[in-house]
């Protein structure tokens, strides 16, 4: 891809998953100042420092870069209205949002995950933007979980935890190696099956995945991280969760173990057609780089892509 298309590049960097802040000071005559932003880092313990990307054509550019405190306000994943609040140009945030006063009369939001709050250390120059490094004179955090932000759009990262909390549940994942999808089967006469358990969700998913972990290391294959693909109720109320991941260790196929690609998958073999669909749309994504997680029934539900096209 071409390095003088911006639109492509911003594109590619949009494909890294970040958490989503709100940045908060005050304007010299005490007036509350806030907006949303993603590009924001932890540089360093001892200093304690961070840092805030704030672009040079943005309303507030030089409010910020001349308070002489700074807040950092890392949003809940109940906080999507507050993130679009605050991304807007509207003239009354601070009437609507929920906020307090902090120890350096900056602004913090009620109910986040966390904040710190800042005095300027450093200004730096780089390109369209200015990078402000703050160094932490207080914070705090609750234990919630973040609101994710990837490819233009919101990540539900509590999906799997808020569709099964504390229910027996179908665990399984579609696992790929070179474009190509992992079966298993007990013996050679047996119908091929997704690799699958039974796992329980109670605080988080952790659990599911531990049950998958468990079951990878029976079949001697090696899988790097999964990501939450599809949750569904099949007919008997049962709940399915499927992750998907992909192979990265080596792995020996054999009569009960098989890597199928689009052509040869047996779709046969899948005990529902809502099996199928999950499997095809996969294959798709995979060829568009584009993943998305199913959410809904057998028959019907929705998908949640992480790109706005």
């Amino acid at each position: 891809m071409s390095i003088s298309d911006p639109r492509l590049l911003r594109d590619a960097l949009g494909c890294f998953l970040t958490g989503v802040t709100v940045i908060t000071c005050r304007e010299p005559d005490g007036t509350p100042r806030g907006f949303t932003a993603n590009s924001f880092t932890s540089v360093s313990l001892d200093p304690p420092l961070l840092l805030v990307c704030i672009g040079k054509g943005a309303w507030s550019h030089d409010v910020f870069t001349e308070a002489s405190s700074f807040a950092v306000n890392v949003l809940s994943e109940d906080q999507r209205e507050i993130s679009g609040l605050f991304a807007s140009k509207s003239a009354d945030k601070f009437d609507v949002a929920s906020w307090r006063e902090g120890t350096l009369n900056t602004p913090l939001l009620d109910n986040t995950l966390a904040w710190f709050e800042c005095t300027p250390e450093q200004t730096i120059e780089a390109g369209d933007h200015t990078i402000l490094i703050g160094r932490v004179a207080a914070f705090d955090h609750a234990p919630k979980r973040p609101l994710g932000y990837c490819r233009g759009n919101y990540v539900d990262l509590g999906l799997a935890r808020s569709s099964s909390r504390d229910n027996e549940s179908q665990v399984g994942a579609i696992i790929d190696h070179d474009g190509k999808v992992l079966m298993v089967r007990p013996d050679a006469g047996s119908q091929w099956t997704l690799p699958q358990t039974v796992g329980k969700t109670s605080e988080d998913d952790d659990a599911t995945r531990e049950s998958l972990v468990a079951l990878f290391a029976e079949l001697g294959v090696s899988v790097g991280p999964m990501f939450l693909f599809s949750i569904f109720k099949e007919a008997d109320e049962t709940n399915a969760i499927y992750y998907r991941g992909e192979v990265t260790g080596p792995h020996a196929q054999s009569e009960t173990l098989r890597f199928f690609d689009s052509n040869d998958f047996p779709y046969g073999d899948l005990p529902h057609p809502s099996f199928e669909t999950m499997v095809k749309r996969y294959f798709k994504e995979r060829r568009e780089l584009d993943f998305g997680v199913y959410v809904g029934s057998e028959t019907a539900g929705t998908v949640t892509a992480f790109s706005t096209s």
